[in-house]
């Protein structure tokens, strides 16, 4: 709370720079997603049946470089459908995505940043991953 409240006052100090975000509801967008959500539905279900539970840590591992949202229902989906998905290996999968995907995102803030950015981001980052690991070994 202490980094989040300097972090907040140090940006009051700066130009806002206006984003411009799409819409998410264009039908372009959906399809993306439906697509991407497909593949990665279809690929944890063969990767789990031809390879186990690596395959699926693996499967993991590429949709968090791409997306985590896709991921996550994936593999919610087939815990719910498949009986031989338990919640908690679908959960550790989850995690393993959603670390991939932490690290992605701030690898390139690390690498495109400033030196200013990456001293901001670093405590988070590492607080995030961190947690992540933490929840992932933790002995459930």
């Amino acid at each position: 709370l202490i980094w989040g409240g300097w972090l907040a006052r140090q940006s009051r100090r700066h130009e806002v720079i206006p984003l411009n975000f799409g819409n998410p509801l264009e039908l372009r967008s959906a399809i993306g997603f439906s697509l991407l959500y497909t593949t990665i539905l279809v690929g944890a279900n063969f990767a789990r049946t031809q390879f186990g539970e690596a395959g699926l840590f693996i499967t993991s591992i590429f949709g968090g470089l791409v997306d985590v949202d896709a991921i996550t229902l994936s593999l919610s989906e087939l815990a719910i459908t498949s009986g031989g998905l338990s919640n908690r290996l679908a959960a550790s999968a989850i995690g393993v995505a959603v670390l991939t995907n932490t690290l992605v995102k701030g690898g390139i803030a690390l690498a495109g940043g400033s030196s200013r950015l990456r001293r901001s981001i670093t405590p988070g980052l590492l607080l995030i991953t961190g947690s992540i690991l933490g929840t992932l070994f933790w002995p459930w």
